[in-house]
Order: C-alpha cells, then sequence, then structure tokens
C-alpha cells in the first residue's frame, strides 16, 4: 500500500532534502532540514499524523493541545539523544551498533505499541490491561506523561531512509561538530515541525465552534482507528 502513495511522499519531502544540501555546513540548518524531511517519509508521517490525532482531543483547549506537543517533542528529543550516547559510548562504528541492537529495538517497539494502542489512547478495553494501569501511580498516568512516552516510542520508527539519514548525517555532524550534543535534539525539532503547523492550524479553526464539535465528535472514532493501527503494527514488528 505504501507503494501507492510513495510519488506523493516523495514531492512533498524532497524540497526540505534539497534545502538540506544546500546548508549542510550549518550544524544547526543541515540537521534541522534533514529532520524535516525524514518527518514526510513514510513510517514518520503516518505516526506524525497518529500523535496529531491525540492532541487534537479538546480542540478548543489551545494551552493544552501546545503543552502535549511539546511532551512529544522532548520524549523525541531525549530518546534521539539515548541513541547517540549509546553509540557514542559503544566506540564502534554507528552501522554496527545498530546491526546488533536492531532485533531488541523492533521488540520492544512492537511490544511499545500494542501497549500505547490500549493504553496510552485509553478506547480498547481490555480487563487484564485496565487492572494493570490502575496500579499506575496518578503523577505517571496522566495525559502529558503518556504524550512524552508516545514521543519517545515514535523515535523508534525509524524507515531505511530514516536508519541511513540518522546513523550516518547526524552521528557524523555530532562527532563532528562543536555543538554536538544539541543535533539530536534539533534534529527531533525537524522530525516534528508538522505537527506543530497542524497544531497551530487547530487553534484557527478551534475559534468557530462548529469545527470546535465536529473535532470533538470524530475524535472518539479516529482515536479507536488509530489504536487499532498500532496494535496491528506493533504485531507486525513483533512476529515479521
Amino acid at each position: 500500500m505504501f507503494e501507492i502513495f510513495t510519488p506523493i511522499f516523495d514531492w512533498i519531502s524532497n524540497p526540505y532534502w534539497d534545502l538540506s544540501q544546500q546548508f549542510q555546513s550549518s550544524t544547526i540548518l543541515y540537521p534541522l532540514f534533514l529532520g524535516l524531511y525524514c518527518a514526510f517519509l513514510q513510517g514518520q508521517l503516518i505516526w506524525n499524523i497518529s500523535a496529531f490525532v491525540y492532541f487534537s482531543k479538546g480542540a478548543a483547549e489551545k494551552l493544552r493541545a501546545l503543552y502535549l506537543f511539546l511532551c512529544f517533542l522532548l520524549g523525541k528529543m531525549v530518546m534521539y539523544s539515548i541513541f547517540v550516547v549509546v553509540i557514542w559510548t559503544s566506540g564502534r562504528p554507528p552501522e554496527s551498533v545498530f546491526l546488533e541492537y536492531f532485533p531488541s529495538i523492533k521488540f520492544f517497539y512492537g511490544i511499545a505499541l500494542i501497549m500505547v494502542g490500549f493504553i496510552s489512547f485509553g478506547v480498547l478495553k481490555v480487563p487484564l490491561v485496565e487492572k494493570w494501569t490502575s496500579k499506575i501511580p496518578p503523577y505517571l498516568n496522566n495525559d502529558y506523561s503518556k504524550t512524552f512516552i508516545l514521543g519517545s516510542i515514535f523515535s523508534f520508527s525509524f524507515g531505511d531512509r530514516t536508519i541511513s539519514i540518522f546513523f550516518e548525517d547526524i552521528m557524523n555532524i555530532v562527532l563532528t561538530s562543536s555543538i554536538g550534543s544539541a543535533v539530536p535534539s534539533i534534529f527531533a525539532i525537524g522530525t516534528v515541525l508538522p505537527i506543530l503547523v497542524m497544531v497551530l492550524l487547530l487553534f484557527i479553526l478551534a475559534r468557530s465552534n462548529e469545527v470546535v464539535k465536529q473535532i470533538e465528535k470524530g475524535h472518539p472514532m479516529a482515536m479507536r482507528y488509530v489504536a487499532v493501527f498500532m496494535i496491528v503494527i506493533g504485531f507486525y514488528e513483533l512476529f515479521i
């Protein structure tokens, strides 16, 4: 199915790739545009849309949507930085580290997506899962901590192109730049900029009460579709 939309993804993302190549000498703009390019690749774009569906809950609450977005971004920034630290401390080429840990990453990603589908979106009720989540402390079982976790998990959505960019281009900047430690965070910001644009668009649309009602009416169903999609992809990552 992805092949059908590949020309569209390429048409949207290629201008950002061209921009990144024009700013290769910039330690800030180069990873930012690379992140923005990756944001429109197949895997990242789908997860960005899923994240936005989550943020759109309570469309009239503008600050809430913004805070959720910031928690999501923080989750990605932290996780990408952890990736870099693991590679840095290993003292080995990034590609070899990724190949070694890829089976574990894929397993964790699959489990995490299934759990997010059941827990974070809170629309699929399973008695065993509900019993387990009831034991989570309140300060961890809220929308903001869930969104932070969501951002952390979505950081694992590496397509072939994103893998190549992160473990070659981004790691090269990290290892050669004087501000290398900030590069993963800059890359993370690039990957979520489309979400920020959609959140700002939501703010504009939320001026109309009728639009807000329509968004809130359709939100539960959209969340169910996203939750089911995550669970299906989670099982796919585990067994395929």
